[in-house]
């Protein structure tokens, strides 16, 4: 009896594991999803969260868009976004919206195939709403790319024009989706946009602010190879060294070292490179510091300066580019 039991209990989960019929919107989703009212995409993968973001890009395909890749953009996108809705918490709705340029779209349905191991997820969009809903996120989109237009031509500073100007371009990117959708979607809607708010022009506006961008060195200790490290690690942020720089580097060096009376002079040191902009303030400051020696003061010194010469090549440039993420991450709307 007991043998009987286990043998109709394994014929059960056969049947459930091999006889389970996959979902009609799996292979025919507009036998379910009547074309004239929705776009879907259906995605599929080794886990849900695989399967919905499949399913997203699915229907992000249709309207020819492609994945965005830039996570600092996201997130400022969406930091500004809710921020203008008055949303407090991030919606997920908004993350999508930032990541994959679709609005008004969700996961519909999941189904997960026991005998193949895999996530299926639907992606719908309601054609209707998202019209309307599309037309709003333009023109809103439209007073932000304003606003920070206006707040670019107020700086002095060349770093915050670049970096307002670049949220401008961030919306106007999305934008030129949105419309883009829209015309996909509904073919008689149709929106004027200024030729300044449109991505090229902001662009290019852009690349003549970078263009303006330039540094110098006022230095007073290092040595060449110091500063053509200095030099090296601008030009790999694309940025210039000019006679007349918009920012300047000085170098500020502390040393601390002694005799071990056993041929060795060992030395701590501090180099601090102080950025300092167009008024004479320091805006920010680059450290690097560490412990050498040489057989003498001076040949400490030339050791820590070759040293010095090889961090600065590594890790300038990214020290830089932390500074100037921390400031585009800084503005407000």
């Amino acid at each position: 009896m007991k043998k009987l039991f286990i043998c109709i209990l394994l014929l059960i989960v056969c049947i459930n594991l091999y006889g389970q019929k996959h979902p009609e919107w799996i292979e025919n989703p507009s036998k379910v999803y009547d074309k004239n009212i929705y776009e879907v995409g259906v995605g599929q993968g080794l886990s849900e969260k695989e399967a919905e973001d499949n399913a997203y890009s699915v229907l992000a395909n249709i309207f020819g868009m492609k994945i965005s890749v830039d996570t600092k953009a996201n997130e400022k996108y969406i930091e500004t976004s809710l921020g203008v809705e008055e949303i407090r918490s991030l919606d997920n709705s908004t993350k999508i919206e930032a990541e994959h340029n679709l609005i008004n779209v969700k996961i519909d349905s999941r189904y997960y195939d026991s005998k193949k191991n895999r996530y299926y997820a639907i992606a719908v969009l309601n054609k209707k709403e998202t019209v309307s809903l599309l037309n709003k996120k333009i023109k809103d989109n439209i007073k932000i790319i304003d606003s920070y237009i206006l707040k670019s031509n107020s700086e002095r500073d060349l770093f915050d024009k670049y970096y307002s100007l670049y949220i401008a371009y961030i919306f106007s990117e999305k934008n030129e989706n949105f419309i883009n959708q829209l015309s996909i979607l509904d073919n008689s809607s149709k929106i004027d946009i200024l030729a300044n708010y449109r991505i090229e022009s902001i662009k290019s506006n852009m690349e003549n602010i970078k263009r303006k961008i330039s540094f110098g060195i006022d230095a007073f200790d290092i040595t060449p190879n110091i500063e053509s490290a200095i030099e090296h690690s601008i030009s790999d942020l694309g940025f210039k060294i000019s006679s007349n720089p918009s920012y300047t580097f000085r170098d500020k060096f502390t040393f601390d070292g002694n005799d071990t009376g056993y041929g060795m002079y060992i030395m701590n040191y501090t180099l601090i490179l102080e950025l300092i902009n167009y008024n004479g303030d320091r805006i920010a400051s680059f450290k690097f510091r560490g412990k050498d020696g040489g057989s003498s003061e001076k040949d400490a010194k030339k050791v820590i300066m070759n040293k010095l010469a090889k961090d600065i090549n590594l890790n300038l440039s990214s020290q830089i580019s932390n500074y100037l993420d921390g400031k585009f991450k800084n503005i407000k709307y």
